[in-house]
């Protein structure tokens, strides 16, 4: 009597089939793919042509000497909160790097503005950005009568901002920077909010560099601030 193949499975084996010996089997092998704990191996030449980046400079929020143009042009040093007063004025120097000013009419300088921990203590002190450098660090020139010469105003107009509180703290002694912009001519406005620009007069004035630092009226609140400037004196030629 002839039988078929016996089929388990699904798989065929000959009924005469000599027996695999162990010695003659395949080893097994297995492939680990990398992960993210265990990196894939480099070869020693691409090793050791890989650069590690540093991460990018941002500037120093404290400190005895601080950067504050670099911390106003960028997000650095942000809080979300209001403004605290400034330290009392004892304590907060401001000072116009420049101790006299000479500039010639309708022509531009760049100012320093040194603010100066005059205190024995580390401090923090909030600098309020909202709208930007060029409207919190402004200048004004006045003559000796305290009439401005620079601007004559004839438009009551305001405008508002978002909050960009920025939070300094400088070191006993410590000292931060920010360059202004002063340019000698008069601006004059009229009842519809249309300037015009002139030359500045030739003659002796105090220049005003004024900052985002503000007393409020004890009577008023912030409603009615007074707003600390620097002052030296000017030259126009």
């Amino acid at each position: 009597m002839t039988y078929g193949a016996l089929v388990i499975g699904g798989c065929s084996t000959p009924p005469h089939d000599t027996p695999m010996r162990r010695e003659d089997r395949p080893t097994p092998t297995m492939t680990v793919a990398p992960t993210a704990s265990m990196p894939a191996p480099l070869d020693t030449a691409e090793s050791s042509a890989r650069v590690v980046e540093p991460p990018p400079d941002r500037p120093a929020c404290a400190g005895a000497d601080v950067d504050l143009d670099a911390i106003l042009a960028s997000k650095a040093c942000r809080v979300d909160e209001d403004a605290q007063p400034p330290w009392p004025a004892s304590d907060l120097g401001l000072e116009i790097g420049n101790k006299s000013v000479t500039v010639p009419s309708g022509e531009s300088i760049t100012l320093e503005l040194v603010i100066v921990n005059r205190s024995h203590d580390e401090g923090a002190l909030d600098v309020e950005n909202c709208g930007g450098k060029a409207r919190r660090w402004s200048t004004e020139v006045v003559d000796r009568a305290g009439h401005r010469v620079d601007y004559v105003a004839r438009c009551g107009h305001g405008s508002g901002c978002m909050r960009d509180t920025r939070r300094v703290t400088l070191a006993p002694g410590g000292r931060a920077h920010v360059a202004v912009s002063f340019r000698a001519v008069t601006l004059t406005e009229d009842g519809q909010c249309k300037k015009t620009e002139a030359p500045m007069r030739p003659g002796r004035y105090t220049l005003r560099v004024v900052t985002p630092f503000r007393d409020p009226d004890p009577a008023h609140g912030m409603s009615a601030v007074t707003e600390r400037f620097a002052t030296a004196p000017l030259e126009v030629k």
